[in-house]
């Protein structure tokens, strides 16, 4: 998914500057990170593509290990790479929890997401033997409740996704 613009972000400071990610009353940093980079890489309603071709927009399906990759969540620590170097130690092993918490942290930011109403899953992911396909999210960026449900007909029309 390539970076798409300003305007979505622009739309999810507004819903921050309303509190919709503050958690009594602390500001939820992970879950905002989230969001901000999953606004980022998602298509802008403004985009000519989404009236020209009726192309989806607010949508992210590039999925948890993308960010987790990115945000460097699923590095070694220093003494992990020590242990490997002096101890012959299996870094493959620690790389496979690091991803692991990964996901279950990324997977707590959704949901605490999902509960602001400023995500909601509208294809889940599948994984199995031969087969992974990331979940679908849209990002509820609009102003009201009707854009909201106009961004998401798009997204299931154009993804061709059963109706809610």
């Amino acid at each position: 998914m390539d970076e798409m613009g300003i305007k979505n972000l622009e739309r999810l400071e507004e819903l921050a500057s309303k509190g919709r990610f503050l958690k009594d009353g602390t500001l939820q940093t992970g879950p905002l990170a989230l969001m901000e980079y999953m606004a980022k890489k998602a298509t802008n309603r403004e985009d000519p593509a989404v009236f020209q071709q009726g192309k989806a927009y607010w949508c992210y399906w590039a999925g948890w290990d993308n960010f987790a990759l990115r945000h460097g969540m699923i590095l070694p620590s220093d003494a992990e790479v020590l242990a490997a170097v002096e101890d012959g130690a299996d870094l493959d092993e620690a790389t496979k929890k690091r991803v692991k918490n990964a996901r279950n942290t990324l997977s707590r930011w959704a949901k605490f997401l999902k509960d602001q109403e400023l995500i909601k899953l509208i294809r889940p992911a599948v994984s199995y033997p031969g087969r992974k396909r990331n979940a679908m999210w849209l990002l509820l960026l609009g102003g009201t409740d009707a854009e909201n449900a106009a961004a998401e007909a798009q997204a299931r029309t154009y993804f061709r996704l059963p109706p809610a």
